[in-house]
């Protein structure tokens, strides 16, 4: 396996790039209108609530947090990334169960500091409703979405066909990850405001490419199991999965969009942004949302890819400790058990 301590090096030092680069950059661009927490900026009100607004929420100005709702509810996002921490480091000792997560906790780890770093840039947006908060938050979203992909493709890549120098490839995976959330987090600081109109098609327009591949894999994966052939040439091997945690995350980050935009839900207008906070339903898109990306991380996390060469599967430790599947399939390997007509019969 990858070494903790080299996948808490890269995770760490890459972590204090992307909150040390903002913090930079506003010193090179104060006086420009992209500070962290500046002054009231109208550009960042909301057109459709009105008024210091920010998604059905009144902003306050004269508060070091100027909302509250919609700030405070992106903790979960980073609970969910240390929880996904805290899992790995406890459960990817002796495992048998065979799966890229488990083989490289670089992966998780990745995710996991994605997620918080989500959680940090949806943060500094709503809390201080700047620009360069705006910034930041696209630049995390785009991260994230990129990080969340990631984990529905490398599905494709049977273990097998990894060299036996696979540490490298998942060095240089994780790698490619934070790489493009530089590229993002210097393209959205540096040319947000001045190109606003392109930082808007490549930020939903990744996002959305992100979502419509990540479901497209995770739903023909199974399908193509041991019938579709990888970049190897050879079959993919069949999986292991709970699928309940798919669908869980699935339904989970559907109802996050659905409350994503609450204009959406009051026709184009906010009735109330004095109004109660359980009416503040961007908010929840982002508990949700957090809700969703664990699930899903969790259903590849218990996945096991079986290995039709070794007649191996995972042992009752390392089973989903919610339920059991319906169905358990112990394979033997060329077992003499008995004999029948002077010929010995192989289970």
């Amino acid at each position: 396996m990858t070494s903790p301590r080299v996948a808490w090096s890269v995770c760490g030092a890459t972590s204090v790039v992307l909150i040390a680069v903002p913090l930079m950059l506003e010193a090179a661009l104060t006086g420009r209108g992209m500070e962290i927490h500046g002054g009231r900026d109208p550009a960042m009100e909301d057109p459709v609530g009105g008024p210091d607004s920010d998604w059905c929420e009144r902003i306050h100005w004269e508060e070091f947090v100027r909302t509250r709702m919609n700030s405070m509810s992106n903790v979960p996002l980073a609970i969910a990334g240390l929880a996904i921490i805290s899992v790995v480091k406890i459960g990817s000792k002796n495992s048998s169960v065979q799966n890229h997560l488990r083989q490289a906790p670089i992966l998780s780890y990745t995710f996991a500091a994605m997620l918080i770093w989500l959680g940090f840039g949806s943060f500094v947006n709503h809390a201080f409703r700047t620009r360069m908060g705006r910034e930041l938050d696209r630049a995390a979203a785009g991260s994230y979405a990129g990080a969340f992909c990631s984990l529905s493709v490398i599905r494709f890549v049977p273990m097998t066909a990894l060299p036996a120098s696979r540490n490298r490839f998942y060095l240089l995976y994780s790698g490619a990850l934070w790489a493009v959330s530089m590229l993002f987090l210097l393209f959205f600081i540096l040319l947000g405001e001045t190109h606003l109109q392109a930082a808007h098609v490549v930020f939903f327009g990744f996002t959305n490419v992100s979502w419509i591949v990540s479901i497209t894999c995770y739903a023909t994966r199974p399908i193509l199991s041991g019938r579709a052939r990888c970049c190897c040439k050879s079959k993919l091997p069949q999986l292991q999965s709970y699928h309940r945690w798919i669908l869980l995350g699935v339904f989970w980050g559907f109802c996050g969009l659905m409350l994503w935009y609450p204009e959406q839900l009051f026709n184009g207008f906010c009735s109330d942004i004095d109004g109660p906070w359980l009416f503040v339903t961007h908010g929840y898109f982002h508990m949700l949302l957090a809700m969703a990306s664990f699930c899903v991380w969790w259903y590849g996390w218990t996945e096991h890819e079986v290995d039709e060469t070794a007649h191996q599967t995972p042992q009752a430790s390392d089973r989903d400790p919610v339920s059991e599947p319906c169905t358990q399939v112990e394979v033997i390997g060329s077992a003499q058990v008995g004999k029948h007509s002077g010929a010995d019969a192989d289970i």
